[in-house]
C-alpha cells in the first residue's frame, strides 16, 4: 500500500511523503487547488466550480484547460512514476476530488481531536489532547491564500484555537498549575492581541503569581493596542482589573508607574546619537495635511522581552528611541504620537516615508545593542490618504488601516 501523503494547510500548504516534500507549485493557483481539494476531501468537485472559484474572469475554454494543466501538474508531483494514475489526484469529465485514504491533513487531525475532548477521561486526559490540538496549529490557515472559501475557514478555525488555549488556561489555572497555564494565556495573547479576554486570563494569573508589576504593564500594554488599533478603552471587566492592580500595588506600599510597559516615553537621552530636530517639541513645525503618508513602527516581543530583562530592555529601548528620531528626522518626518515601542510619524511625501523605512531598518541592522537584548526587531507599516486635522491632531481612517496593517505584520 502507498504511503499517505500529509498535506499541512495551517501556517502554510505543504505536502510530504516519507522523505519526500513538496511546498512548491508551478502556480499560486495550482497550490490553491491542492488545498481546496484537501480541505474538502471526502467530496468530488463539479469541474465548473472549481474553475469560476479560481479562474473567475476567464472563457469557459480557457479555464478548462487551466484545470486540466493544473491536475496534470499536481498529478506529477503527488503521482510519480510507480504510482497509479489516480491514486491521489480523481477525476472524470464532469468532477474532480482527492482520494480520501491517499492523504492525511494537519486540520483533520487538528479538528478530530477537539471534537474528542468530550469522550476523553479524566482532566488530564481532556489537557493532554488540548494539547496535543494546540501543538498542531502552526499558524492561520493558508497565509498569502485569498480564495472565497479560505477566509471564513481562516477565521473558524482561529476560534477554536482560542478557544482551545483558553480551557487549557482555565484548567491549569483550577489545578494551580499556573506556570504552564501563563504559558498557554500568551500563547493566546498572541495569536490575537485584540481579544480582551486572553489580556484577562494572563493578568489574573500574574497577579495570582504576585507578578503585580508585570500585571500592570500588561494591562497598559492592552490599553496602548486597544488604542492604537481600534480607537477603544478596555472593557469594565478589564478595568476592574485595574482597580485590583492599584490596589494591590498600593497595599505593597508602591505604586503605579505613569508610563507603560517599556513605555520608556522618556527614554535615557544620554546616548549620542543626535536627536531629529523636525520632530522637536519645541519647534513644532507645521504638521502635513491633504495627502499624507504614515510610518507606524512597533517592537515585536516588546512585552517579553520587557519581562526577560526589563534593566537591559529598557537600554536598548533607549537606542532604540534615538536611533528612529534621529532617521525620522532626516527624512523630514513629523512625530504624531509615541507610545512605549511604538511611533507614528507623518510625512508630505510617500517617497520620503518610503526611504525613511529602509534607512531606519538598515540603521537598526547596524546599530550595537546589549548582548542581553540583541538586536530589536521593529515591525514597520506605511500607508498613504487623505486626511483632516482637528486641533493638532490628525482624523482619519487612513490611521486606522495603517495601524491594521502592522498588526498583520
Amino acid at each position: 500500500m502507498v504511503e499517505p501523503w500529509r498535506i499541512e494547510l495551517l501556517g502554510g500548504l505543504r505536502a510530504s511523503q516519507g522523505e519526500r516534500i513538496v511546498n512548491r507549485f508551478r502556480t499560486q493557483k495550482f497550490g490553491a487547488l491542492l488545498a481546496y481539494l484537501a480541505y474538502y476531501h471526502h467530496r468530488a468537485h463539479p469541474r465548473d466550480t472549481l474553475i469560476d472559484m479560481l479562474w473567475p474572469d476567464c472563457a469557459s475554454e480557457v479555464g478548462r484547460d487551466r484545470l486540466s494543466t493544473a491536475l496534470s501538474s499536481l498529478r506529477h508531483q503527488l503521482e510519480p512514476p510507480g504510482v497509479p494514475m489516480g491514486a491521489v489526484i480523481v477525476a472524470d469529465r464532469f468532477n474532480v476530488g482527492i482520494n480520501p485514504a491517499s492523504i492525511t491533513t494537519d486540520v483533520s487531525e487538528f479538528e478530530a481531536l477537539l471534537d474528542s475532548v468530550s469522550d476523553s477521561g479524566g482532566t488530564a486526559e481532556r489537557l493532554d489532547v488540548f494539547a496535543a490540538a494546540i501543538d498542531l496549529y502552526h499558524g492561520e490557515l493558508l497565509p498569502g491564500y485569498y480564495e472565497e472559501w479560505v477566509s471564513p475557514e481562516r477565521e473558524r478555525l482561529g476560534e477554536r484555537f482560542i478557544a482551545a488555549l483558553r480551557r487549557v488556561v482555565r484548567a491549569l489555572s483550577r489545578q494551580r498549575a499556573l506556570d504552564r497555564a501563563l504559558d498557554y494565556g500568551w500563547r493566546a495573547v498572541n495569536a490575537d492581541p485584540l481579544r480582551e479576554e486572553s489580556h484577562r486570563d494572563v493578568i489574573r494569573i500574574l497577579l495570582a503569581t504576585n507578578q503585580v508589576s508585570t500585571a500592570a504593564r500588561q494591562y497598559r500594554e492592552l490599553e496602548r493596542i486597544l488604542e492604537t488599533e481600534l480607537g477603544e478603552k478596555p472593557s469594565s471587566a478589564t478595568r476592574a482589573l485595574q482597580k485590583e492592580i492599584e490596589s494591590r500595588i498600593t497595599a505593597e506600599g508602591g505604586r503605579m508607574d505613569s508610563t507603560s510597559p517599556g513605555d520608556v516615553s522618556a527614554p535615557d537621552r544620554t546616548t549620542n546619537a543626535p536627536q531629529a530636530t523636525s520632530v522637536s517639541k519645541s519647534a513644532k513645525p507645521a504638521l502635513p495635511s491633504g495627502t499624507v503618508t504614515f510610518l507606524l513602527t512597533d517592537i515585536e516581543g516588546s512585552t517579553a522581552q520587557w519581562q526577560r530583562s526589563s534593566g537591559f530592555f529598557k537600554q536598548a529601548l533607549a537606542i532604540h528611541h534615538a536611533l528612529l528620531r534621529d532617521v525620522f528626522g532626516q527624512y523630514g518626518g513629523h512625530e504624531i504620537k509615541e507610545a512605549g515601542d511604538s511611533f507614528i510619524i507623518a510625512f508630505e511625501r510617500a517617497a520620503d516615508a518610503l526611504y525613511c523605512a529602509i534607512a531606519t531598518q538598515q540603521a537598526l541592522g547596524q546599530s550595537e545593542w546589549p548582548p542581553e537584548t540583541g538586536p530589536l526587531k521593529v515591525r514597520m507599516a506605511l500607508h498613504t490618504g487623505d486626511v483632516d486635522r482637528n486641533e493638532g491632531d490628525y482624523r482619519s481612517l487612513i490611521l486606522h488601516y495603517a495601524s491594521r496593517m502592522l498588526l498583520a505584520a
